[in-house]
């Protein structure tokens, strides 16, 4: 075997054995599987702030979903309420109707009129392990002051109602 021939074989053998030290080192680690998150309650929260002019105006009509089930109330002034619910799969279904229906007698509208809201509402599951799942967050905000036309509050008053949030939401796990 010739010098040339023998300094390629020990080149190759080398490059060979650094090859294997390199691959076999490479421990794979098999991760365990994780066992499956599920839901195991349900926080929800509800905060809701009209302009003063929405009561003169309009019957304000809440239906939300309670820790005791469907509620439904005349919101008169600035609301919030939080609370956590077992979660179950038959009774998964989070609703929130927020409802202005003009009154029969109200004042002389303005030239405008502001109608600013700040509707917000929260739905979160909560897993069996303390984590959450980042939460539903909605919300419906007008800037401050939201100046309505008399025309356009006009026009609504002249309708049966005016949906201001409506929302029906299915949390599944």
């Amino acid at each position: 075997m010739s010098k040339k021939n023998f300094i390629q074989a020990a080149v190759l053998l080398v490059s060979a054995f650094a090859f294997c030290m390199t691959v076999s080192s490479c421990d794979e680690k098999k991760e365990e599987p994780q066992p499956a998150k599920t839901l195991k309650s349900v926080k929800v929260e509800y905060d809701f702030t009209l302009n003063e002019n929405w009561y003169r105006y309009f019957d304000i009509t809440v239906e939300y979903t309670s820790n005791e089930g469907v509620k439904t109330f005349e919101l008169t002034e600035a609301w919030s309420d939080s609370f956590v619910i077992p979660y179950s799969k038959e009774n998964n279904t989070f609703v929130c109707h927020v409802i202005a229906t003009p009154k029969s007698e109200y004042p002389e509208i303005q030239d405008e009129t502001d109608m600013s809201t700040s509707l917000k509402w929260v739905v979160t599951g909560i897993y069996s392990d303390g984590t959450d799942d980042g939460g539903f967050v909605g919300s419906s905000t007008t800037s401050k002051p939201y100046p309505v036309s008399a025309k356009v509050l006009t026009s609504w008053m002249e309708k049966d109602s005016r949906i201001l949030l409506n929302y029906d939401y299915n949390l599944t796990d």
